[in-house]
């Protein structure tokens, strides 16, 4: 309730633990890091998810937390070797695999992240994540930003939209310096996942 509320300094005192340096319950570690993680925080916010993981190691949401906070925090060995661990113990985790494919790119690792994405296209579970692997695919390959936004938002109109999608879309206008079309997408993101933070980071500096 407080985290929906941005209300994290009572977030972190009913979270607290009661004693500092013991982690006793693995869901006041993830609220933890959690509100350590929006308050960027990174150091506090890796420390409550480590300890999440150590708490349930069979907890893939905390396991895919500690890999996002570990590629923000410029970790990028951490941040993989903990997204390959995940989907070991769970192939077919969507966001698991589209993370580690885009970790790739941050590399200019593009045959490897063209073998994530197609893996992705084959597992997904909806019609719009298939569809949305295919059109990056095919963008990495021929470079037609134009084709892949039309390929994505005929996705949606066939299928349920989803923030991923919209946030695809939005970031390939601004990639064009596409301000207006960019912005527009980036609330698309945001009716979906109110707090999605890449959404919200861009849209700021749009806005700057």
């Amino acid at each position: 309730l407080y985290l929906k509320e941005y209300r994290y300094e009572r977030a972190l005192e009913v979270a607290a633990r009661r004693r500092k340096d013991v982690a006793e319950d693995k869901r006041l570690e993830m609220v933890l890091g959690e509100v350590y993680e929006r308050l960027d925080d990174l150091a506090q916010a890796e420390r409550h998810f480590e300890s999440a993981t150590r708490l349930d190691a069979s907890d893939l949401d905390a396991m895919l937390a500690l890999a996002r906070v570990y590629r923000r925090s410029g970790q990028p060995l951490r941040a993989q070797q903990q997204l390959r661990t995940l989907l070991e113990r769970s192939p077919g985790n969507e966001e698991a695999r589209e993370s580690l494919a885009f970790m790739h790119l941050d590399e200019r690792k593009v045959t490897e992240a063209i073998r994530e994405f197609e893996e992705l296209q084959r597992s997904a579970s909806t019609p719009t994540t298939r569809a949305r692997a295919a059109a990056i695919i095919h963008r990495l390959e021929h470079q037609d930003a134009g084709a892949f936004r039309a390929s994505l938002l005929a996705a949606m109109e066939e299928s349920r939209p989803d923030a991923a999608t919209w946030l695809a879309v939005a970031e390939s206008y601004n990639e064009f310096a596409e301000p207006g079309q960019a912005r527009e997408a980036f609330h698309e993101v945001l009716k979906i996942e109110p707090e999605n933070e890449r959404a919200l980071l861009s849209l700021a500096r749009i806005d700057q």
